[in-house]
């Protein structure tokens, strides 16, 4: 089985490899035969970290090539689905879905974080490319609920975000290294994020 992994992978941002590596590795445990392809922003970055085969996430030739050959698509985790940061994501991961169900091939939204979503036109994309999918979860309970709320009818289930299955041995650090911080480390990265929205 052939499968395409669709996130905001290539851009070399810890939370969203993080997620990337725990994705690849749930799914290689569940069968180690699988072959995956990763839209990335830098393909030969992805291919030499994790091992898997990478396409630029920018060319759309390579990537209907690879979704056709495909068995499916998985969109996620991360919060791929949102208008906060820019439209241009809900435009472009919906677009990889839409890219799908052309070619008749299953997609999945896994593991996602939605929203926030201000303007209506995003909101009915993403309603109407969420409701295609084979399979809807959500890592937080505002997600699931917000998916409710605009009218998603399928089942949705609750899921931990992948990044907490992550396996941290073997990961250096040389910050770490560079300060003599040994043992176990936790990091927490703070985000301004308004209440009201």
């Amino acid at each position: 089985m052939r499968l395409v992994l669709s996130g905001y992978y290539g851009f070399y941002n810890v939370g969203d490899e993080a997620i990337l590596q725990s994705i690849i590795k749930a799914l290689y445990e569940e069968d180690p035969t699988l072959e995956l392809v990763v839209l990335s922003n830098d393909p030969d970055y992805t291919r030499k970290m994790y091992g898997v085969e990478a396409v630029n996430r920018w060319d759309i030739r390579a990537i209907y090539k690879e979704i056709k050959r495909s068995s499916g698509l998985i969109s996620g985790g991360g919060s791929l689905l949102q208008d906060k940061t820019s439209i241009k994501s809900i435009l472009y991961y919906t677009g990889i879905m839409r890219m799908a169900r052309f070619l008749k091939k299953p997609y999945y939204i896994y593991s996602q974080g939605i929203g926030p979503i201000t303007k209506r036109q995003n909101r009915l994309l993403v309603k109407w490319q969420v409701s295609k999918a084979e399979y809807i979860s959500v890592r937080d309970e505002d997600s699931f609920l917000y998916l409710k709320e605009i009218g998603i009818k399928k089942d949705i289930e609750l899921v931990p975000d992948p990044v907490l299955a992550c396996q941290s041995e073997g990961m250096k650090s040389e910050w770490l290294q560079k300060h003599s911080i040994q043992g176990k480390v936790i990091a927490v990265s703070v985000r301004y994020w308004d209440a009201k929205e």
